[in-house]
């Protein structure tokens, strides 16, 4: 194909095979997307050229590169970065979660690649695991851009500035895109048009929440197991709260909660998540250790919340058995796994227990002057 030697395939999808190939030239290793030119008409040769158009004009370091358009008689392949570590779905998918400091790396890098798309007035609509994938060296890449469209004022002929200014009007979105378990519920259960952009920042929250948990936020709907009611899911979305595993740290669930806000008036942007002190990778900008680290003088109930502050809230979050270590494939049976938590939990409260008593007797008993 031109100057580039097709190897293996290393995926598939919606228009064709995705071949590992290497340039001849200079032995680099890229992505070839084979779209086959027989039955693209229509909505499908619109998404192909639209997603054409926005990869040409995205230059990012965690956006898919697109190297090079070649046509043959058959097949239109679109040349692209390889990203040899593959997709996130799998990378999670194999180690069960990921530890806190790789999803806050990634996500800092998720971050900065749907903040550039933003400010240049694009918006991706269809952001989830599988449209993420990983170089070598384990750094995000952005992908897919099937679904994207640019944001413009009232007027449809008047196209986004390359940078919007402070009074730009972002114009509101009327197509319902995206994967149903990381769509915003606006698209689904909304009246009137969406913002393109909160509808992406949701679509992180819910990314960044499986890479700390392992699982998605709103996989299902307990009274509709199979989830093939679209309007009931998103309605079990919009009047259901958000529960984590006891791991994940206070700053990790302030992120996640303020892009999941089902109002998307109140929901975070993509911007302002990356602003945050736990994405930033910077110490809390309040003291969250309780009345223990005042310089008012303790007391003993607050010696006691800061202590169980400094352990992590999450020990004393309730436990909900109806939860699995899932993304998509059911691969823990909902009996083995609510086993496995209980037997956690009940070692997590009696580690409670005893650290409690040591605290009081290490800074109330051996302390008479604290006994009031």
């Amino acid at each position: 194909l031109g100057h580039f030697r097709i190897l293996r395939s290393i995926g598939e999808g919606e228009f064709g095979k995705v071949k590992l190939g290497v340039d001849a030239r200079t032995g680099q290793e890229v992505a070839v997307k084979l779209v086959r030119k027989e039955g693209l008409l229509g909505a499908k040769r619109e998404k192909l050229m639209r997603e054409i158009a926005l990869l040409k004009t995205a230059h990012h370091p965690h956006i898919v590169k697109l190297f090079d358009i070649i046509e043959t008689e058959r097949h239109v392949g679109l040349v692209m970065e390889y990203a040899a570590g593959g997709e996130l779905f799998e990378h999670i998918l194999q180690r069960k979660m990921l530890k806190e400091s790789e999803a806050k790396a990634l996500f800092r890098e998720l971050c900065g690649g749907v903040s550039y798309l933003h400010a240049h007035g694009i918006v991706h609509r269809d952001l989830k695991l599988e449209n993420l994938l990983l170089t070598h060296d384990r750094h995000l890449l952005i992908t897919d851009f099937g679904f994207a469209t640019t944001v413009r004022r009232s007027s449809p002929t008047e196209e986004a500035p390359p940078t919007p200014s402070p009074g730009y009007e972002r114009r509101l979105l009327h197509t319902s895109c995206g994967s149903p378990c990381y769509a915003a519920p606006e698209l689904v259960l909304g009246e009137g048009g969406y913002d393109g952009e909160k509808a992406d920042a949701w679509s992180c929250g819910v990314i960044l929440f499986a890479m700390c948990c392992g699982y998605l936020p709103f996989d299902d709907d307990p009274t509709s197991p199979s989830s093939l009611d679209i309007s009931r899911l998103y309605r079990h979305i919009v009047t259901s709260t958000i529960s984590f595993p006891d791991h994940v740290t206070a700053g990790a669930r302030e992120v996640i909660r303020g892009l999941l806000d089902t109002e998307p008036e109140d929901r975070w942007s993509v911007a302002k998540a990356a602003q945050h002190w736990w994405v930033r990778g910077e110490k809390p900008k309040r003291d969250r250790i309780g009345a223990a680290s005042s310089t008012d003088g303790p007391e003993r109930g607050g010696l006691v919340a800061g202590m169980i502050n400094r352990l992590e809230v999450g020990y004393l979050q309730p436990f909900h058995p109806s939860q699995s270590l899932v993304l998509k494939h059911k691969i823990y049976s909902t009996e083995k796994m609510t086993e496995h938590r209980l037997h956690l939990e009940i070692k997590r409260q009696r580690l409670l227990v005893q650290l409690i008593f040591r605290f009081i007797h290490r800074n109330l008993l051996q302390s008479p002057s604290m006994i009031q």
